[in-house]
């Protein structure tokens, strides 16, 4: 299953890649790269922190470099897109839980189907939604009225 990867990356690595001058990642294997991982670069300056400019890119290519570089890899990478073109960005499920949608779809739409939405809390990345084994799903009525008084439900 490919993952979905936010990292960071300065500014000099950023232009580089969105112009298609660099192909390759060098980085520590922290994460379990694989071939079809989504990377999703975000420039970021030491002095400023980040920019609010990213860019996407796939794994092509994962070379193991431990023999030399101890629990390194480089990352052949191939551009997909950046979000200056349609000034469109993309919320990832952490995002879209802090706006209380995580919350409404969950419990209007799939928990009476026995089912939840879960998503890693680092990345935001989800691999899809949970079952129950008992088919029933419900959140906790401090959690309900916790909702309603951020105004997610009425």
């Amino acid at each position: 299953m490919s993952k979905i990867h936010e990292l960071k990356i300065a500014p000099e690595h950023f232009k580089a890649v969105k112009y298609e001058e660099k192909r390759a990642e060098f980085r520590l294997n922290d994460r379990d790269y694989a071939c079809g991982d989504i990377l999703r670069l975000h420039e970021w300056e030491p002095e400023n922190g980040y920019t609010g400019q990213r860019i996407s890119v796939r794994v092509t290519d994962v070379t193991d470099l431990t023999v030399w570089v101890g629990n390194y890899v480089m990352l052949s990478i191939q551009l997909l897109a950046t979000d200056e073109p349609s000034g469109l960005s993309l919320l990832n499920w952490k995002e879209l839980s802090e706006k209380g949608l995580v919350f409404r779809i969950n419990h209007e739409i799939l928990h009476p189907l026995g089912l939840a939405i879960g998503y890693e809390t680092l990345n935001g990345v989800s691999g899809g939604a949970f079952v129950a084994d008992d088919g029933v799903w419900q959140y906790s009525d401090e959690l309900v009225a916790n909702a309603k008084a951020n105004g997610w439900l009425k």
